[in-house]
């Protein structure tokens, strides 16, 4: 074993809404107006602190927000607002969603006017109590959640869940899920 010195920037990923913050000042930290990646054009509006990487879409009058890292490859739909969140690779955000304060998973699918809650709320992961945490929500890789549902501040979607139009998600959600209305 050999002892590195770093002296370098050190930042503190050990929960789901460490990547939150992390990002926001990464993004902040790194990026110079004008090295946003490609614009996403339309009548689309992008905060100078935002990532985007290649073949990002972006509909008419969608506004992606600072702090704000978008993978590749993904679609964000007409009116759609995305601020302060990380989205991975192939993602496709529905027309008039709300994504904010949020962590959205690879090829992960949010429906139309689908809200994300922005807030601050107590979170348990294992046997830890965590209070007065900012996060919107978490929502893993390959889920659908269907058009019109609202995810509350603190929800965690797992892997592949499938949720139906209108409903409203608390807390933690395991993943291969299907979450139905009423």
């Amino acid at each position: 074993m050999t002892a590195v010195q770093y002296d370098g920037q050190w930042l503190d990923v050990s929960n789901l809404w460490d990547l939150i913050s992390v990002n926001a000042g990464l993004v902040s930290d790194t990026n110079e107006p004008g090295q946003a990646g490609p614009s996403p054009g339309n009548s689309a509006v992008t905060a100078d602190d935002v990532v985007l990487a290649d073949n990002v879409q972006a509909g008419p009058n969608v506004t992606i927000g600072g702090s704000t890292a978008v993978g590749g490859n993904v679609t964000i739909k007409a009116n759609a607002v995305v601020e302060n969140a990380v989205i991975f690779p192939d993602v496709v955000v529905g027309a008039g969603a709300v994504v904010q304060d949020a962590v959205i998973g690879g090829n992960a699918r949010l429906g139309a006017n689908v809200t994300i809650e922005r807030g601050h709320s107590d979170i348990v992961v294992g046997d830890t109590f965590h209070s007065d945490v900012q996060l919107g929500a978490v929502v893993g890789d390959n889920a659908q959640i269907g058009g019109g549902a609202t995810l509350t501040d603190g929800a965690v979607v797992g892997d592949d869940v499938q949720a139906d139009a209108g409903v409203v998600i608390e807390g933690r959600v395991e993943s291969d899920a299907v979450v139905r209305r009423g």
